[in-house]
């Protein structure tokens, strides 16, 4: 049975929804597409790690790997990024015919390690996984093996401080609603604290946090973590460059700079500013250390950023007019508009609310025009830089502008734009980015909004 079939009804149940609205049978295909497809999990990857996996290897198993498949760090399960880890650990079926909740407890020289057990509590487990392939594996470690159906996701991609018992407060957080298996399935034993360690899998818990090497320990929730060893990555896509230039390997690791710090944002919880520092340093270790071996011909460091004009500094008090009204609409889920870069990346009705939020807003203050585009997405640029910070703001923005022609995007364009007009010319409250964001609207929602203006 599929999950549309389980959730509305069709196959050997009674029938839950009889007659389902368009738009929600629209969202859940969606989602089913996306726990199934590996193309589509690969389209929710940054674009720059994109372009790493697309050029990895693809096999159902490493051919220079060892020990027992999937179990040990030597043999790890192939997938594609982050996104593919989760739904191929959602689908493992152990032989006695139960799933798996699981969390990523941290990596290891490039391999993510899960912890798991199953839904009834009985069994633990440790997983090992390479990301960085263009596909999952087809294969189970033995003991297992993968559902042919779609299976909503039962784990995290982020360690969880009360594994399993958190479950529902981790789903929460997730805010991938219907992505996410439902929590009568654990309930039980969450309530009867059923999910008890046994003594020989915190052993081993122990043993892995000890042996590993002192470079790359696993992370943990109790440990600072250790950054990861980005050398192996970078020396890999360098020796796959066509023109190996001075100039090509710039570019290489720019976007490789620009894929870390996105990954390194929509990670639940966030890393603390001083943790996304320490990876930022060890990926710039190991560009010098590649460097190293193509003496005389180092490349560049980058450019500082574009110095601040008088048209800047002019423009600061109407940039933290924005900040503070996206602040307000963002008050009730987030702290911070910078707490919301995760959902404006995979939300483009959002990202498109902000955009053109801050569009009409230079544009009513006299900051940009017609004949001078330019100057105003320079100053847009800034401005996303401000409120989302230096490398997010850059990420967001570029995003921004290559989503012009998406239909949610521009509707949520034109809502943001509108929003700020009635707010500047009738002093009316901005509330399109809290309806999209807080409470869940779609573009279909919100087009009824504007028409429903006067």
């Amino acid at each position: 049975m599929s999950l549309l079939s389980k959730l509305f009804g069709k196959g050997d149940g009674p029938a839950k929804v009889t007659q389902p609205d368009p738009e929600v049978r629209k969202s859940f295909e969606r989602i089913e597409h996306l726990l199934q497809d590996d193309a589509a999990q690969l389209e929710l990857v940054d674009p720059k790690l994109r372009e790493f996996l697309t050029r990895a290897p693809h096999y159902d198993k490493s051919p220079n790997g060892s020990g027992p498949f999937g179990l040990c760090k030597t043999n790890p399960i192939p997938t594609n990024g982050p996104i593919g880890e989760l739904a191929y650990l959602s689908k493992l079926v152990t032989n006695g015919g139960e799933r798996i909740l699981f969390h990523r407890l941290g990596a290891a020289d490039n391999i993510d390690i899960f912890e798991a057990v199953t839904f009834s509590g009985g069994q633990w487990f440790i997983f090992f996984l390479d990301m960085y392939h263009p596909k999952k594996s087809r294969i189970a470690p033995d003991g297992f093996r993968l559902s042919p159906k779609a299976c909503q996701f039962s784990g995290f991609h982020h360690p969880c401080a009360d594994f399993p018992y958190d479950f529902i407060e981790m789903k929460r957080r997730e805010g991938l609603g219907p992505a996410y298996m439902p929590t009568v399935d654990i309930l039980h034993g969450i309530k009867s604290r059923a999910y008890e360690r046994p003594a020989d899998h915190m052993a081993r818990l122990e043993h892995l946090r000890a042996g590993t090497s002192r470079s790359t320990p696993v992370e943990d929730a109790t440990t600072p973590p250790a950054p990861r060893d980005y050398h192996s990555l970078i020396e890999r896509a360098v020796s796959d460059l066509a023109n190996n230039t001075r100039e090509s390997r710039e570019a290489l690791y720019s976007k490789a700079k620009t894929a870390q710090f996105s990954q390194l944002l929509v990670q639940t919880p966030r890393p603390s500013d001083s943790e996304i520092q320490r990876e930022q340093r060890a990926l710039e270790a190991a560009i010098h250390r590649v460097e190293d071996t193509f003496p005389g011909e180092a490349a560049r460091a980058p450019k500082d950023g574009v110095k601040t004009t008088a048209r800047d500094e002019d423009a600061k008090p109407v940039v933290e007019i924005i900040e503070q009204l996206l602040s307000l609409q963002l008050a009730f889920d987030q702290k911070h508009p910078r707490d919301a870069f995760p959902t404006l990346m995979t939300n483009r009705l959002a990202a498109g609310y902000v955009f053109g939020f801050h569009d009409a807003c230079f544009h009513i203050y006299g900051f940009s025009s017609p004949n001078d585009r330019a100057a105003g997405m320079g100053l847009l640029e800034a401005s996303y830089k401000h409120i989302f910070g230096d490398q997010a703001g850059f990420v967001l923005f570029g995003s921004s502008l290559r989503w012009q022609t998406d239909r949610e995007f521009q509707i949520g364009r034109q809502s943001g734009g509108e929003d700020f007009t009635e707010f500047k010319s009738k002093g009316t409250p901005p509330l399109g980015l809290q309806r999209i964001i807080g409470l869940g609207f779609n573009a279909a929602m919100v087009e009824r909004t504007l028409d429903n203006q006067p």
